[in-house]
């Protein structure tokens, strides 16, 4: 919460509308946590702060396979893919990460779009 406030210039007259669109748990995403006990807890410690703070106007959990499915069109496509589509629409960002950058844009133009859409 703090993280985000510190980013926001708040004055008298702004209120702060916060769309959060998490990405669900991957069960099978296990390499780099060794848990997926790690991951659960993780991922509901960050809803709980989100959902229970005074900062937050929707909360949306998205299954990875929504995200892939919104951004390819294929619910089991692979981070390639996305990130091939992500570089079509940004060719000019070389970023050495890329892949977590293509995730957070597609959850986030998923999340407008269903704004949009009176979904949220």
């Amino acid at each position: 919460k703090e993280i985000v406030l510190k980013h926001f210039n708040k004055n008298k007259d702004s209120v702060l509308r916060l769309y959060i669109c998490q990405e669900g748990i991957s069960y099978g995403s296990t390499v780099k946590t060794k848990s997926v006990f790690d991951l659960a807890g993780l991922n509901y410690l960050l809803r709980n702060t989100f959902i229970n703070s005074d900062i937050c106007n929707y909360f949306i959990i998205a299954a990875p396979s929504e995200i892939k499915k919104f951004a390819t069109g294929k619910g089991n496509a692979n981070k390639d893919g996305m990130v091939n589509i992500f570089s079509t629409i940004f060719p000019q960002l070389q970023l050495p990460k890329i892949d977590d950058i293509c995730d957070a844009y597609f959850m986030a133009y998923y999340a407008n779009k269903l704004f949009e859409l009176g979904e949220i």
